[in-house]
């Protein structure tokens, strides 16, 4: 992998891998060392690409950073 961390969100785990094989290669080698563990699960997904946006709601500025909506806008 480039990179590799964990989330902030809970116990989520990731790496940054340069190509889809190499990302594939990674989890079918992660289910397989951990194929007993049923609480685990290995997903294989896109990066969106894109950088966060920033709205205002209700005079503050709120950093939405990967969200369509993240409330709806009272302003």
């Amino acid at each position: 992998p480039i990179w590799v961390g964990q989330s902030s969100w809970g116990p989520t785990g990731f790496a940054i891998f340069g190509d889809p094989g190499s990302a594939e290669r990674a989890a079918e080698g992660a289910r397989a060392r951990w194929r007993l563990q049923s609480n685990l699960r290995f997903v294989v997904c896109r990066g969106r690409n894109r950088g966060a946006v920033v709205e205002t709601f209700a005079g503050r500025d709120v950093v939405a950073a990967g969200y369509e909506t993240v409330a709806k806008k009272t302003a």
